[in-house]
């Protein structure tokens, strides 16, 4: 899905990777659960005078493949236009989705760490 892409890089299929999981929509859906809506919507994380945000009451300091799934999963569910959550959506399988982003984690250590890096900073 494009949503998964930097919108500054044009998809290239030879090169899939590049602006993976980088893509404006998906961070903000990354900041809204982990960090607030307000630091969504801000484009950083700030803090407020409400509760503390997930990533602080679960003790996250750093970005790891099951939560950038996770937030890719929630992205993709949201604009579904869908009522209810399922595995099964027509021809899409969310489970297949989710353990897709996690493993490409594991074919390729150079962009893996950077993207790791990517999300961390």
């Amino acid at each position: 899905p494009t949503f998964l892409y930097d919108d500054a890089q044009l998809y290239q299929p030879d090169a899939i990777d590049e602006g993976l999981l980088r893509g404006y929509y998906l961070l903000r859906v990354f900041q809204h659960i982990f960090t607030g809506p307000g630091s969504a919507w801000a484009g950083k994380q700030r803090e407020s005078n409400h509760r503390a945000s997930n990533s602080k009451i679960h003790g996250m300091d750093c970005c790891d493949p099951n939560t950038i799934a996770y937030a890719a999963s929630l992205a993709r569910f949201s604009i579904s236009g869908l009522d209810t959550w399922g595995w099964h959506d027509g021809l899409f399988d969310a489970k297949k989705f989710y353990y897709g982003i996690i493993m490409s984690f594991d074919e390729d250590d150079v962009w893996a760490e950077e993207t790791l890096e990517w999300w961390d900073s």
